[in-house]
């Protein structure tokens, strides 16, 4: 799937080709992106880069589906859920409706 989709094909056109319903795809990505950020917060944890409370406020984002909320969210917006800048959960929009509470005191902005 990955030299289809680099050689111009879209997700769509390629489950379509493969007779699989687009939106168990879409899920099955989601999953593996939702496992992937839960990972790097714990191995972040770990290292000590961050604190439990610190991975405690964005796996609540993940958990209230802050993944794939729109621009500035999950590892394609400009949030980054790791910190990044930009109105993501760390960059700016803590007080959006649904949003997590601030983050703990000692996050990094």
């Amino acid at each position: 799937m990955f030299e289809q989709l680099h050689g111009g094909k879209t997700l769509t056109e390629i489950a379509q080709a493969q007779e699989v319903d687009l939106t168990k795809v879409q899920d099955a990505v989601k999953t593996v992106q939702v496992q992937a950020t839960k990972d790097r917060i714990s191995q972040s944890v770990k290292d000590g880069s961050m604190t439990q409370d610190q991975a405690d406020w964005l796996l609540e984002g993940l958990d209230k589906g802050y993944m794939d909320g729109g621009p500035g969210f999950g590892p394609f917006g400009g949030g980054h859920m790791m910190g990044g800048k930009g109105p993501g959960p760390r960059g700016g929009a803590p007080g959006a409706p649904g949003a997590p509470a601030a983050p703990p005191a000692g996050a990094q902005k």
